[in-house]
């Protein structure tokens, strides 16, 4: 058993059961069987389902998830909502970019000999972000905001180089 508890008198919240050895190795045995059946994969807007589900049901449970994360981390429960509301939505309502899928897909066919099952802006739309992209694949560009500096591909490094100096000199000078 697995003894949980709060940080701060070490009282036990609660006890979890605990794997030995044998049962671990057979959890990651299917894990792994699993993982090499791709043809039996959820579809990307199936995961995207479950996520979102998940996101509902952590949401609807926000004020206890905190307060556990307060007892069992020794935070303030403010720290721990902002911990919980972060969990369940980290990207809702960011701007960024990322690699697009027609920049993506090819390389990961032609060069990694892999295959995509989900984009980059397909996951951080579903987790609430607001990606944006280029008019011309492989072309530089930048997205800011607040504390987030996104580039869409490698050749972004220039650009988003020179918008973290400026972030870091705008807050030289408010400090």
């Amino acid at each position: 058993m697995i003894k949980i508890v709060q940080a701060f008198d070490r009282k036990e919240i609660t006890e979890l059961a605990s794997d030995d050895a044998a049962a671990l190795e057979a959890k990651f045995e299917t894990a792994r069987k699993l993982f090499a059946d791709r043809k039996a994969w959820l579809k990307p807007h199936q995961r995207i389902a479950i996520l979102n589900r998940l996101a509902d049901l952590v949401s609807a449970k926000r004020q206890d998830f905190g307060i556990l994360i307060a007892r069992e981390g020794g935070k303030p429960l403010t720290d721990a909502l902002i911990e919980t509301d972060r969990a369940i939505d980290q990207y809702a309502g960011y701007k960024m970019t990322v690699f697009t899928a027609s920049e993506e897909i090819p390389i990961e066919e032609q060069f990694l000999h892999g295959k995509i099952y989900f984009t980059m802006p397909d996951a951080l739309g579903a987790a609430g972000a607001e990606v944006s992209r280029s008019a011309v694949d492989f072309e530089p560009f930048v997205v800011e905001d607040r504390e987030l500096i996104t580039g869409q591909n490698p050749r972004s490094d220039h650009p988003i180089a020179a918008k973290l100096i400026a972030a870091l000199d705008r807050a030289t000078v408010a400090a």
